[in-house]
C-alpha cells in the first residue's frame, strides 16, 4: 500500500531527479504546501513522501511512524466514507502532518487542490475531543469527510473548473454548521469515540434546551458569541447531521452534498435539504430541537423521581470550572478555574 518512501527519485547516475511533473500541477502543488512548509519555521527539518493509492502524504521524517499510522487511516476512511457520502474524489489528495503546534486539529480544503494538514498532537484535558479510541483515526475521519463534501462538485461548477482550474466548490459555501456537522457526525459514526454521545456535550446541549437557551438556527451560522463559542457549529450541526440522518437515512447526506455540489444558485442550501428530506433546514432544525427536548426532559424528570439532589452555585463569572478537590469531612469543594469570561484566572468555590 505504500507506493514511495521519499519525494525524490534517484537517476541512473545515483544523483537524486525530481519527478517528472507539469509546470501547471507543480505550481499548483508549491501554492498549497509550501504555506504549510514554511510554517513549521525550522530549515533543518528533512522532509519525506509516503503515497498510497489515494493520498500522498508529507511530514517531517521525525513523524514518520505517525505518519504511516495515518496512512494507513486515510485509505481505511476512504474505503468506508466514499460509498457513505457518494463520492470520489479524482487524482490523489495531498497531506501534510507536522508536530509544531499544541493545538490538536487538523483542516481540509479542495480548493484550488485537495488538501489534509494534520497536527500530530493530541486533545488537552477537558476538550471533547477527549472522546476517541484512537486519536489520529478520529482526526482522519473527519477530515475526509470534508474533502468528500467539499470535492463534491457538478454542474456548471465543472465547466468553469476545467476552463479556469478549481477555482469554484459550491459546497465549500455551505454554513459552517452544515461543514462541521458532516464531518462531527461522520466522526462519531465510524469509530468508537466522536463528540456527538460525549458526556460533555450531552451537558452542554441538556442545559440549553433545559434552560430555554438553546441557540436559534441563525446564532449556529454566525459568529459565535455565545456559550460554547466555537464549538458551536460542531456540536449543534453535528447533532443537527445525526437527527436527520436517523429520520431520513444516511443516503439523504450524500444527495444533499450532491444537489448543492451542482447548485448554480449560491446560498440554496436549505433547498438541497428540502429535495432530499421534504423539510427545508428551519423545519428540520425545529424537529431536532423538539427531538432533543423530549429526550432531556425524560431524563430530568427521571431524575427528580429518584430524588436528585442538586449543589448551591456560588460562581457565576467563570467560563469553565475546573480541576475539583472533593474532601470527606467537609462539604465544600474547592476548584481552580483555568477560563473566564473576561480572561482573569481566579480561584472559585462551589458546593454541592
Amino acid at each position: 500500500m505504500l507506493a514511495s518512501a521519499q519525494g525524490v527519485h534517484p537517476g541512473a547516475n545515483g544523483r537524486s531527479r525530481p519527478r517528472r511533473t507539469s509546470w501547471l500541477c507543480l505550481a499548483a502543488a508549491l501554492a498549497v504546501l509550501l504555506p504549510a512548509l514554511a510554517h513549521a519555521a525550522d530549515p533543518n527539518l528533512e522532509w519525506r513522501t509516503v503515497e498510497t493509492p489515494h493520498f500522498r502524504i508529507n511530514f517531517p521524517e521525525h513523524l514518520e511512524r505517525i505518519a504511516r499510522r495515518i496512512a494507513r487511516a486515510l485509505e481505511h476512511a476512504h474505503t468506508t466514507l466514499v460509498p457513505l457520502l457518494d463520492h470520489d474524489p479524482e487524482g490523489k489528495t495531498e497531506v501534510v502532518i507536522t508536530d509544531d503546534t499544541d493545538s490538536a486539529n487538523g483542516s481540509a480544503t479542495a480548493l484550488p487542490m485537495n488538501v489534509l494538514r494534520f497536527y500530530a498532537i493530541p486533545p488537552f484535558e477537558f476538550s471533547p475531543l477527549q472522546e476517541y479510541d484512537d486519536w489520529l483515526n478520529m482526526l482522519v475521519t473527519h477530515e475526509y469527510t470534508h474533502i468528500l463534501m467539499l470535492d463534491n462538485i457538478g454542474g456548471l461548477a465543472t465547466v468553469l473548473n476545467a476552463l479556469m482550474g478549481k477555482v469554484w466548490a459550491p459546497n465549500h459555501m455551505s454554513p459552517r454548521f452544515v461543514i462541521e456537522g458532516y464531518s462531527t457526525y461522520e466522526e462519531s459514526t465510524r469509530t468508537r469515540g466522536g463528540r456527538i454521545g460525549s458526556t460533555l456535550w450531552e451537558m452542554y446541549l441538556r442545559t440549553a434546551v433545559l434552560e430555554d437557551e438553546f441557540l436559534r438556527l441563525d446564532e449556529t451560522t454566525n459568529q459565535a458569541l455565545a456559550w460554547p463559542f466555537g464549538e458551536i457549529p460542531y456540536m449543534y450541526g453535528g447533532y443537527l447531521i445525526d437527527y436527520v440522518a436517523r429520520t431520513y437515512g444516511e443516503d439523504v447526506l450524500g444527495t444533499i452534498a450532491t444537489d448543492f455540489g451542482s447548485d448554480l444558485i449560491p446560498f440554496g442550501i436549505s433547498r438541497a435539504f428540502y429535495d432530499a428530506t421534504g423539510k427545508d433546514l428551519v423545519e428540520l432544525y425545529d424537529g431536532f430541537e423538539q427531538d432533543l427536548r423530549a429526550r432531556f426532559t425524560a431524563q430530568a424528570d427521571a431524575v427528580r423521581a429518584a430524588g436528585g439532589v442538586e449543589g448551591t452555585r456560588l460562581v457565576t463569572e467563570q467560563v469553565n470550572v475546573r480541576t475539583p478537590r472533593f474532601s470527606a469531612t467537609s462539604p465544600t469543594t474547592a476548584t481552580t478555574s483555568r477560563r473566564c469570561s473576561r480572561s482573569t484566572w481566579r480561584p472559585a468555590i462551589a458546593s454541592g
